[in-house]
């Protein structure tokens, strides 16, 4: 059940009730959470879950239906001008124009944003942040993915807003480059407050201080990722000699299920099981849970292949959400 959200001020973001109806479809429903000032947060969900709809919201492009929505102490919808100037957004499909050069292209998006800076200044100010030196002159048709990215993050960061909104920034980068622009984030963090939506987990896991998570319009997760992990599952993985399902279950107090894990390649004569156990809170023994089922499996003269530990994933925790498995969560 999300909470409600009973002070407002010291937050970046404040999202209270928001519902949004395309026709007679909600694609949000009584969505709250807050964003900190200086936060990453990360915003994950499966297609059609509401993440674009909630960006669209917060950058002011479309309108919502019942709610509320405060940037940086300004309500979004009575004072749409000043909460805009706090929001830079980088879209998933950057609005680059490929005939215009790279100052050309940062020059139009200062007219736009009516920058009161010295123009110059300000390009040069983004162009070093993301790393264009020396691209300023070049087309933007004429870069690279990882580049027009970067082109991307710089019109983003044009008037030096308080918020940047970043939707798939890595999407369809090379591993060095994807590792440039993360490390480009990271930095940006000083002065900023940073949303990123993304389908790669393992970005979320290297950069964001919080998770937050969305499906069929509500948010079904909000937490640091430690903490969403801390009252899920284990797994103890182990091969055996011969079928010993009914055994084990008989003889393991606590213990959920035991799949066999069919997918893994299995060496002639062995079958592999996953044996499922409840993390309680973070805190249990894996030395004497490993003991224990060693000695069973001896006892019952059952030869052991292989026997480790894996803790549920942010992946697992992802899917058992969005297929709404029963997983023990604390939202």
């Amino acid at each position: 059940m999300q909470q409600k959200i009973k002070e407002t001020k010291n937050f970046a973001i404040v999202v209270e009730d928001l519902c949004k109806n395309y026709g007679n479809f909600p694609a949000l429903k009584n969505v709250n959470f807050t964003i900190e000032k200086g936060e990453i947060v990360g915003f994950l969900g499966p297609n059609g879950a509401g993440k674009t709809t909630t960006m669209n919201i917060l950058t002011g492009c479309i309108s919502y239906g019942i709610g509320k929505v405060n940037i940086y102490g300004c309500d979004i919808f009575k004072e749409p001008l000043k909460a805009k100037k706090n929001v830079g957004y980088l879209p998933e499909n950057p609005p680059l124009y490929h005939n215009m050069t790279v100052f050309e292209y940062l020059k139009f998006v200062c007219e736009i944003k009516k920058v009161s800076k010295v123009v110059k200044d300000e390009i040069k100010r983004v162009v070093e942040l993301c790393g264009l030196q020396n691209k300023e002159a070049k087309l933007i048709s004429s870069l690279s993915k990882g580049f027009k990215q970067r082109v991307g993050i710089a019109q983003a960061l044009i008037g030096s807003p308080k918020i940047l909104i970043l939707d798939e920034p890595t999407s369809g980068l090379d591993p060095a480059q994807i590792v440039q622009v993360r490390s480009l984030i990271l930095s940006l963090k000083k002065e900023h407050t940073i949303i990123l939506s993304t389908h790669i987990l393992s970005e979320i896991q290297a950069v964001c201080d919080r998770i937050i998570i969305i499906n069929e319009g509500k948010i079904v997760a909000n937490n640091t990722e430690k903490n969403l992990l801390k009252k899920t599952e284990n797994f103890l993985n182990f091969q055996v000699e011969a079928n010993s399902k009914e055994e084990i279950l008989k003889a393991l107090e606590g213990v959920q299920d035991l799949i066999e894990l069919k997918h893994f390649k299995q060496k002639e004569g062995f079958i592999e099981f996953r044996l499922t156990f409840k993390n309680n809170n973070g805190v249990f023994n894996f030395e004497e849970i490993r003991r224990k089922i060693s000695r069973i499996l001896m006892e019952n003269k059952i030869p052991i292949l292989k026997l480790n530990f894996e803790e549920f994933s942010l992946e697992e925790l992802f899917i058992s959400l969005i297929e709404k498995k029963e997983v023990e969560l604390k939202v």
